[in-house]
């Protein structure tokens, strides 16, 4: 049986553990032998000066996803892990490669050997989530010795490219765009890297980055331990995991029992159908108004589709003399950076936001979720990432949706998650819902057809067809 037909039938197909994980073989069977690490982190399988770094940084026990990746990923199986947003993924995959990596580091030491190569990389779909990843092994390899870069466009590249000639890291956190910059012009070498991980996957592919993912892996080495995770399972990811892993693999999967995404059950659901789009600024501010008693500690997240609407709902908000920031893609990196610590600081306590803020951001305290534009029909799985900002970590959660009348397709979309996940529907949402045309996913299937057809229409000519007067990579390293 090919590859990507064992992967469609590997969803689970059996209630999960008691702890909301299953997990199963490449034939789709439920594995029953795998022993989950024990819930204490002081029996955790790492080195003392890892688990260290964890009772400082006030890590009280590991997640469900990290009991089951981290003794599967140190006996060296290739692993899929189904998981939402904040589910503990990062330390998921980044301790189990530490500790393979210092082990390494440790024989060839005994042996002599020497030199410094590139051991682990992580692809990511964002800066802000490769900012993060690389933030985090930061935190939870201080004192290791381990180093760590992260690369991603937005910023001047001789930069990032001076950092990982000086600090010859083992581990590069990257956006596949800025890595294979790098890797056109032979300034980077990937030959050693014994550990890929592939975060956010269905995101990646969202945006276009499934061909330079595919580039990517022709520079690595078919020995390496393969993992990728993502919070959906399109046929998409289906086909990369079928690309990236092993023939043998595991797949995890938590609190999953279908292969739709399903929202956070810690996460009210509200939408309100409005007359006009004054009608929707106006229950904007009455919604923030509402909360303005309550954001002492708290923080609300409002989504806009375009970078454009974002500035006009935060300058609306200005005006309004509701104190907020905004954050897209044409923002300067730096303000960017900036603008998501005084949120995670609580100097902000609204932003508007574009799907930047979408997933894989790890900021705590969002009580409130406003979808001031809904996310387009066929991104319907944007909606559930989007609630998930709030509802993390054991709370509860709120979230609202503004519609006007013509939004019917997305209308339908955001009543079929609210179904599955038994939450109250409006009378005013079910008519509107009933005026949609065609499914979410026939039109998510159309939209990703068109962009990959205008982009390869529109591809501009890359480094490798001009004169090759590029530097060189020595002896495997990054010079």
């Amino acid at each position: 049986m090919a590859a990507g037909e064992l992967l469609r039938l590997a969803a689970p197909t059996s209630s999960p553990d008691a702890g909301g994980v299953s997990v199963f073989d490449k034939d789709g069977a439920c594995v029953d032998w795998v022993a989950p690490c024990p819930s204490s982190i002081e029996e955790a399988p790492f080195p003392s000066e890892l688990v260290a770094t964890m009772q400082v940084a006030g890590f009280k026990e590991p997640s469900p996803i990290q009991r089951y990746t981290w003794p599967l990923a140190l006996d060296g199986w290739d692993l899929i892990g189904l998981a939402e947003t904040g589910s503990g993924k990062t330390l998921a995959f980044l301790l189990p490669a530490f500790r393979q990596i210092l082990d390494r580091a440790s024989r060839q030491s005994r042996q002599g050997h020497r030199g410094t190569f590139i051991e682990l990389l992580v692809l990511a779909p964002t800066r802000e989530l490769a900012a993060q990843v690389d933030d985090s092994a930061r935190r939870f390899s201080e004192g290791s010795g381990l180093r760590h870069t992260s690369i991603y466009g937005g910023v001047p590249r001789g930069q990032q490219l001076s950092d990982l000639r000086n600090n010859r890291p083992h581990i590069v956190t990257a956006c596949p765009g800025r890595l294979n910059d790098f890797l056109s012009w032979n300034q980077i070498s990937l030959s050693h890297v014994s550990y890929l991980v592939v975060d956010e996957a269905d995101r990646l592919l969202d945006m276009g980055f499934g061909p330079q993912v595919h580039q990517i892996l022709s520079h690595l080495s078919p020995q390496r331990q393969s993992m990728l995770f993502s919070a959906t399972w399109p046929d998409g990811v289906r086909q990369l995991a079928a690309d990236i892993l092993h023939p043998n693999y595991l797949m995890i999967c938590v609190g999953q029992r279908e292969t739709e995404l399903q929202a956070n059950d810690a996460v009210s659901q509200q939408v309100l159908v409005l007359s006009s789009v004054a009608a929707k600024e106006q229950a904007l501010l009455d919604e923030l108004r509402d909360l303005d008693t309550e954001l002492s500690h708290e923080k609300v997240l409002v989504f806009c589709n375009s970078r454009n609407g974002c500035d006009y709902v935060h300058d609306m908000l200005q005006d309004a003399g509701v104190q907020c920031s905004a954050l897209h893609g044409t923002c300067d990196q730096l303000d960017r950076e900036a603008t998501l610590q005084n949120y995670r600081d609580g100097a902000i306590k609204i932003l508007v936001a574009t799907d930047v803020a979408a997933r894989g951001l790890d900021v705590k305290g969002i009580t409130v979720v406003i979808n001031f534009d809904p996310p387009h029909s066929y991104k319907f799985e944007d909606y559930v990432h989007r609630i998930g900002r709030t509802g993390r970590a054991g709370r509860r959660g709120r979230a609202v949706t503004l519609l006007l009348p013509k939004e019917a397709n997305q209308a339908k979309a955001i009543l079929e998650v609210m179904q599955r996940s038994r939450q109250p529907v409006s009378s005013d949402l079910e008519q509107l819902a009933a005026r949609a045309h065609g499914t979410a996913k026939d039109r998510k299937a159309q939209k990703q057809a068109e962009y990959l057809q205008k982009r390869h229409e529109t591809r501009p000519t890359s480094p490798e067809d001009q004169e090759d007067s590029r530097p060189r990579v020595e002896f495997g390293r990054i010079v």
